[in-house]
């Protein structure tokens, strides 16, 4: 599983920037070909001051071949709510290879830790709920 922010379509070379950036299908066959998996799952963007560009470990994580956990904000006001939920959203379209949909368990995002007036960001949290299950 892998988010549109932290792998978005890339330049072929960094050298020569006038060529084609990589394609989503192109990414994909790429990750299936060195990794040897059978698919890649795609959800959209990260958290707001999230300091990884989208790493999935901050939004979701596999706890089993079928099983993931998911970040969700309830309180609609946040900034995080609208891209959760449809993270959120996505992952309950999604189909495994094997056609078997997943199964979501949904934990809140915790509340922001600041220092010198910014918000920190969270990226062990859902690493620290996934150890749990």
């Amino acid at each position: 599983m892998v988010t549109a922010l932290c792998l978005p379509p890339l330049p072929v070379s960094f050298i020569q920037t006038a060529i084609q950036p990589l394609s989503r299908p192109t990414l994909k066959k790429a990750l299936i070909d060195f990794y040897g998996i059978e698919q890649v799952l795609w959800l959209g963007d990260g958290i707001a001051g999230d300091d990884t560009n989208g790493h999935i470990d901050d939004l979701t994580r596999f706890t089993t071949n079928d099983t993931v956990i998911t970040m969700v904000e309830p309180d609609k006001n946040d900034e995080n709510h609208a891209i959760l939920n449809k993270n959120l959203a996505q992952l309950k379209k999604m189909r495994l290879f094997n056609g078997k949909q997943l199964n979501i368990a949904e934990i809140p995002l915790p509340e922001p830790l600041y220092f010198e007036n910014h918000a920190c960001p969270f990226p062990m949290q859902i690493s620290m709920y996934a150890m749990r299950l």
